[in-house]
């Protein structure tokens, strides 16, 4: 069967100042291959980024100095960040 991961939570409200947290990656099989990005600069993922089978990483999301938004996905799956 194919592998299908989910990941929570989905979305990250932060204030300006940033922040640090964990995803959790729960994947349907424990040989189910995942790997995380983040798409802007001022979110950075603790290594490591990839794995097989259900597990977590930690994100931090730098200051901002007005609100904006960013994202991360893991095999797809879209993580909103807002920062305000």
């Amino acid at each position: 069967p194919p592998c299908t991961i989910t990941v929570t939570p989905t979305t990250i409200p932060l204030p300006l100042a940033g922040g640090t947290g964990n995803l959790t990656i729960t994947a349907s099989s424990p040989s189910c291959q995942w790997r995380a990005q983040s798409h802007v600069g001022g979110i950075t993922l603790t290594p490591p980024t990839s794995g097989i089978g259900s597990g977590s990483m930690t994100y931090n999301v730098a200051t901002a100095g007005a609100a904006r938004g960013g994202r991360i996905t893991v095999n797809g799956k879209r993580v909103t960040v807002t920062q305000n």
